[in-house]
């Protein structure tokens, strides 16, 4: 299965009024490393070439860093950028310099668009864990790999605005 990855941390606590084009999502593909799937044998870490099949011979996808894998592990391997999921996540502007000044809690707008003729997952991921706390009201975070992610299903050819709130733990 494909889930498409958006990183929203990085510029939480920017200048309120700078506002950020929206990126390109990454695309990953999920899998297990089972034999059914193709795998089923441990997976040293180095370097992976992945190919697709095209009516003039295999063509490179990308090129991964694999970490190791075991088997019946879950396998994650980036497939690059997607063209057609994108988003934005930019502070919530302020009416006054008194909201502005206090950088503790930011409200973020979140632009997430679909332009595929299918519904897709993304994975948002929010920041590392102990970072900010993250009050994300339209479904459970969860801590995986050191981050704070969520997830959302994007439907086809939509555009989806989220709002939710980061607070600095200082």
């Amino acid at each position: 299965r494909y889930i498409y990855e958006i990183g929203c941390a990085a510029q939480f606590f920017t200048p309120a009024r700078s506002s950020l084009p929206a990126r390109p999502a990454s695309t990953q593909l999920l899998t297990k490393n089972a034999e059914e799937r193709g795998l089923g044998v441990a997976l040293p870490q180095g370097p992976l070439n992945l190919f697709e099949p095209s009516a003039y011979g295999p063509l490179l996808v990308n090129v991964n860093a694999l970490r190791d894998y075991a088997v019946g592990e879950e396998v994650e391997l980036s497939l690059g950028e997607s063209q057609h999921v994108t988003a934005s996540c930019n502070p919530e502007a302020h009416n006054n310099e008194e909201e502005e000044a206090d950088r503790r809690i930011r409200a973020i707008i979140g632009q997430f668009t679909n332009a595929n003729d299918h519904a897709v997952k993304a994975r948002v991921i929010l920041g590392r864990a102990g970072q900010w706390q993250v009050r994300w009201p339209h479904s459970e975070t969860e801590i995986r790999d050191g981050k704070i992610i969520a997830e959302l299903v994007l439907p086809p050819r939509s555009e989806r605005s989220l709002r939710w709130t980061v607070e600095d733990p200082l």
